[in-house]
């Protein structure tokens, strides 16, 4: 099954899988965010974002 994880950003991640998924999140993340996740980071995005067609990346600065 196909799991999809959208950024406010307007981006959108897709994975046949949970690793292919977190690929694409942690990529994303990096290139355009200049965040660096971790797999149970993006992993936990993917499962705050499961059941909501968005889900943002958080913001480094409010986690300050």
């Amino acid at each position: 099954m196909e799991r999809i994880l959208q950024c406010e950003c307007g981006f959108v991640a897709h994975g046949e899988s949970e690793d292919e998924l977190t690929v694409e999140i942690r990529r994303h993340a990096s290139d355009v965010h200049r965040m660096t996740l971790s797999r149970a980071e993006a992993l936990r995005l993917a499962s705050r974002a499961e059941g909501s067609s968005r889900h943002r990346l958080p913001d480094r600065k409010e986690e300050q």
